[in-house]
């Protein structure tokens, strides 16, 4: 879907608009696949909402989109601070269901009262967090200083700075790096590499065939004889 992408938009333009690295599973491809194979959601779609949205507006009846996990769609100019409709245009694709982007750390609204009601609160604001999940753990990090590199390893790591404004260059096209909106209107400008998946799913076998192991006995396995390391 990513090649279908770019007979329509060149890469280099799709990068220019947006500052974020090319991954199939960016949202972007995921709306072009539908025009592609003549979804109709895509057109009777009234609001657009990725899953944290999606949470907030049923706890508060309001729509809106929250900035870090907006950046990563792959439709967003995180230059001119707004969705990229441009682009978005190009790919033959909606813009009229786009809500407002909001900041981390912005009041959405207060809980609805059925859902208040139900687990026994009073009408508590609802706040919206980071909702990238790398960017509340970046925002978390204790530092005093903007001179750091971080990495945030889970399945897959992500290596990288919090900058002030994206970098979009033609280095950051050519090794794909990414610039994810962080807290604060900071930019994640970072490169995905091999993370855990490869324990994970490691783990995961050896459970099936009945042998279970912790992350913290990872020195002892796999079980057996070790492979003598060359001197």
């Amino acid at each position: 879907m990513v090649e279908a992408a770019f007979a329509r938009v060149p890469r280099e333009e799709i990068f220019e608009h947006t500052g974020v690295q090319f991954i199939k599973l960016n949202t972007l491809y995921q709306l072009l696949a539908m025009r592609l194979q003549n979804s109709p959601v895509l057109d009777m779609a009234e609001h657009f909402l990725m899953m944290p949205d999606l949470f907030n507006f049923l706890f508060t009846g309001v729509k809106a989109s929250e900035f870090t996990d907006a950046t990563t769609t792959q439709f967003y100019d995180p230059r001119a601070g707004r969705w990229s409709t441009e682009l978005l245009e190009k790919l033959g694709l909606p813009t009229a269901f786009l809500p407002r982007i909001i900041p981390p750390g912005t009041v959405v609204g207060p809980l609805l009262p059925a859902i208040a009601s139900q687990a026994g609160l009073d009408p508590v604001e609802v706040l919206a967090p980071a909702t990238h999940d790398t960017g509340s753990a970046v925002a978390a990090i204790p530092t005093a200083t903007k001179d750091y590199a971080y990495i945030s390893s889970g399945t897959w790591s992500l290596m990288g700075a919090e900058l002030d404004q994206p970098l979009v260059n033609e280095a950051a096209l050519r090794y794909n790096f990414t610039n994810e909106g962080g807290v604060g209107r900071t930019y994640r400008f970072l490169k995905n590499i091999m993370g855990l998946w490869l324990v994970q799913e490691s783990r995961r076998t050896w459970e099936r065939q009945g042998r279970s192991f912790t992350y913290a006995s990872w020195p002892s396995w796999p079980p057996g004889p070790r492979p003598s390391r060359p001197r």
